[in-house]
């Protein structure tokens, strides 16, 4: 299975998902979705932004350190803005702590 397929496959999996499979790309569909969520994965084998990744790092370590502070497990987040736009905000979560939110059914 290519890279790409395998990466749709495993969010799909994960998040409860169904994957579109697809033979005719005349027209435009979404790489997974379900009733909440519509999901378009992309795969990198170099180039995943070095920001994203020094950030969670950071997060992290805050994550770590408050625990042993107070004792409280929280979720690393890290936020996304596009320089020089209004709605280009955005929240990157690590997919194992979206979906343990998700299967506790936990608000926040």
């Amino acid at each position: 299975m290519k890279a790409w397929k395998n990466t749709e496959e495993t969010f799909a999996s994960m998040l409860g998902l169904k994957r579109v499979k697809r033979t005719d790309y005349s027209s435009s569909e979404p790489d997974c979705y379900n009733n909440f969520f519509v999901l378009e994965a992309k795969e990198r084998k170099q180039g995943f932004p070095r920001l994203i990744e020094k950030a969670f790092e950071q997060c992290e370590r805050y994550v770590d350190k408050l625990y042993k502070k107070d004792g409280i497990k929280r979720i690393p987040l890290v936020g996304l803005h596009k320089w020089h736009t209004v709605n280009g905000y955005y929240v990157v979560i690590k997919l194992s702590d979206f979906v343990d939110i998700l299967e506790k059914g936990e608000k926040v």
